[in-house]
Parts: C-alpha cells; structure tokens; sequence
C-alpha cells in the first residue's frame, strides 16, 4: 500500500470506525482489532506460544459478549415487510369504505399475521367482522386490540359498540361510562351512550343523552334527532301522540336529507354508517298512522317542512 492509500485510509478510520459501530457485526469486529493490538502491544516481549494462549482467551471472551450482544439486539426492521403491512392497511381501509367486507377480512387477517403485537390491525380485522354481522369475532378482535393498547380509548370503543350489538348492554355501558369520564367533550361516546340506553329500553337517559349530543355541534347532530324522536315516542305516556317525535325526526331530516334510508329500510349512502338499531326501532312505529303518513312524505320528498 503507498503513502497516499495509506493517508486516506487513516484520514477515513473515524468514519469506517463509526459506520462499524452500528451493527453488532461490525462492533464485534472493531473489539477484535482492538485486542490484536493489545496483545501486541502488551505481550511483545512474550514468547510467541504465550501471546497466541493470551489472544485466544481475549477472543472467547470477546465472542460470548458479542453473542450476548447479538441475542438482545433489538430486531432490525425489514423495510420492505414494513412496506407490506403499510400496503396492506391502506387496502383493507379501501375495502371497508368500499363495502368489501370479506376482501378486508381476509386481507386483516394477514396483516394481524404479519403485525401480531399490532392493536390497530386488529381493530381492522374486528371491524371487517362487525360489517359482516359476526359480532361475537368482532369483539374477540377488539378486546384483543384493546388488550395489547390498554390506554387507547379508540380500541375500547370498539369493543363497547360489539358489546352493544350483540345485546350486552350493560357491559358496553360500562365501556362507554368509562370513556365518557375520561373525556366528557368526545360527543361519539355520548351518542353511542344514548344509544345503548335506548336500545336496553331506557328512554329517559337516552332521551337525555341525545339532548346533549343535540345541542352540541357534533356530526351525530342529525341522527341523535332520530334518537331523541324515537326516545319520545317509545317512552312517552301516549305513544299515539307522536308529533314532538316527528318534529326531531324531521329536523334531523332537514339537517341530512341523506338519512331519509334509515327511515325507508334503505342501504346507508354512506357504507361507514350503521343505523340497523334505529331501523329495527322505526319498524315498531308503522302500527301508528301518523308515522305512516309521515313515511309517505318521506317517499314523496315532502318532509323537511
């Protein structure tokens, strides 16, 4: 090696020394030439028998260290299965705004493989279940989200509205009562609270609740009119009287003309949204001719006056 080579390999050592010390490899490596001119430096005078011993116990020493340094080494991240499971969620969220429901179950399924400590892919794959109608996967899937993020409220909301579909009321209740005293301005948690207290057939709190999600600016402002309609209607003393029901349900109407589907059985326009409770509630109000005639106007377009 000349002159010039050999100034700009020792110009470089600080740099080589630093990329080496990234990986275990390449520390173990550096610790290697650091104990070869030791043992040089240090045995010189020794006999060469006595310098190769003394060289070969700093070496097994050095190479359980860096066995040990090796096994608690923190994985490195392959960044193209980091590229995958990145493809993977977007897709699955795709098939849910689509209504695709059996492509993003099967596609949660493989990323909850791929990611097993993950609780967001397990939240996908819980809420594929739910849109599928198997509620009782649903809350497997998110009690296991929630199991693995116990401090993420999202997960345990998740887990309370399976809970609620599958008729388990007063569990999801304590979910949401839960969630509601940790963050009392989130109107999704008081909404679905009302919700649950009107499908357990306790129309005073959901009344209640849906005032406060009602008076407040929340987007669930047009459905909790149909909940505070129905909460009038399915627990006033005389249910034939039926118009301050009718009256919120137009408002909520007037706020969202799309909604007129939950009234008519139709599919949401928007696939995310779920209103299968309030229409299995709005079928029990078709024996009272006022709501008949008020489901007429709604065909007609006549509502929202």
């Amino acid at each position: 090696m000349n002159s010039a080579a050999l100034s700009k390999l020792i110009d470089k050592a600080p740099e080589i020394i630093q990329e080496a010390a990234k990986s275990p490899l390449g520390l173990f490596a550096l610790m290697i030439i650091g104990l070869s001119v030791l043992a040089t430096i240090f045995f010189a005078k020794a006999s060469v028998r006595v310098r190769v011993w003394m060289f070969v116990l700093m070496f097994a020493g050095v190479a359980l260290f860096g066995a040990t340094m090796v096994r608690t080494a923190p994985p490195i991240l392959d960044s193209t299965a980091s590229d995958r499971t990145t493809t993977l969620e977007q897709d699955i969220r795709g098939h849910l705004r689509d209504g695709y429901y059996e492509d993003a179950l099967h596609e949660a399924e493989k990323l909850c493989t791929l990611r097993p400590q993950s609780s967001a892919a397990f939240r996908l794959k819980g809420e594929a279940h739910f849109k599928l109608n198997e509620n009782q996967s649903a809350l497997d899937a998110f009690a296991a989200a929630a199991k693995l993020d116990p401090k993420s409220s999202v997960a345990a909301f998740d887990e309370g509205a399976a809970l609620a579909a599958m008729g388990q009321y007063t569990s999801a209740k304590r979910i949401f009562e839960q969630l509601r005293d940790a963050d009392p301005g989130d109107m999704s948690i008081q909404y679905s609270l009302a919700s649950v207290a009107l499908l357990s057939g306790d129309y005073a709190a959901a009344k209640n609740g849906y005032e406060v999600v009602y008076n407040s600016r929340a987007k669930q402002k047009a459905a909790s009119a149909i909940g505070l309609g129905l909460s009038e209607a399915l627990g006033g003393k005389t249910p034939d009287s039926l118009e301050p029901a009718l009256r919120h349900m137009r408002q909520a109407l007037c706020l969202e003309p799309n909604l007129r589907g939950v009234f008519l059985g139709e599919p949401p326009e928007d696939p995310t949204q779920n209103y299968d409770g309030y229409v299995h509630l709005l079928d029990g109000l078709k024996k009272f001719s006022a709501y008949n005639q008020f489901l007429e106007n709604v065909r007609e377009g006549k509502e929202c006056m």
